[in-house]
């Protein structure tokens, strides 16, 4: 067999050198390999943390932004609850308003009717009145027409004079019918029985 003596060949050692260079080589770019790898990698990280943090910051202010938009939504709510039951009670007064209205105008319809059947009535009175008071008129005018001229005078002392001439003419003629000088006496009073208003 064929023993190495450690070192004593020239060719081995020089083989092992370059072995040993080369793997130094090797080992130096796997290091190399191994920063650059770690520099990308923490490069990756921080990005990863840049974007990260990016992230948060958005969905932050994508948070703040949905709670505001929240808080409107309930104060709108809030306000078009109070505003709809402000247009009900609103409504609710109308309607009252208007049934009132009505009730007032059927009232005043009611006033009217009876009011016209009042002046109705009271047409149909003084007609009656009218119809009354010409009935009265044509009797006056029958008893004006159809009364002597002697009853016509409107002198008191006239009528009482011509009562008190009746009766003493009525008198003389029971008593002194047959005498002719009362009978001349009867033609003289009957001659004075004129009346002095004529």
């Amino acid at each position: 067999g064929i023993i190495y003596a450690g070192g004593s060949d020239p060719e081995i050692q020089q083989g092992g050198s370059r072995n040993d260079q080369q793997f130094s080589q090797n080992n130096e770019d796997h290091e190399d390999t191994a920063r650059d790898l770690r520099a990308e990698l923490n490069k990756l990280k921080q990005a990863y943390r840049t974007m990260s943090s990016k992230k948060d910051r958005e969905v932050s202010e994508l948070l703040v932004v949905q709670n505001f938009l929240w808080n409107q939504l309930r104060t709108m709510d809030k306000d078009n609850t109070a505003l709809l039951k402000m247009k009900e009670v609103e409504a609710a007064q109308a309607t009252e308003a208007a049934r009132n209205k009505d009730a007032e105008i059927d009232r005043l319809r009611a006033e009217a009717a009876n009011a016209k059947t009042r002046v109705l009535v009271l047409e149909g009175k003084l007609l009656e009145m009218h119809s009354l008071v010409n009935e009265k008129n044509d009797e006056i005018q029958k008893l004006k027409s159809g009364q002597p001229k002697s009853l016509k005078c409107k002198c008191a002392s006239c009528v009482s004079n011509e009562t008190s001439q009746k009766r003493r003419k009525l008198i003389n003629e029971m008593h002194f019918g047959q005498c002719t000088g009362h009978e001349a006496y009867l033609n003289g009073m009957r001659l004075s029985d004129s009346c002095p208003c004529d």
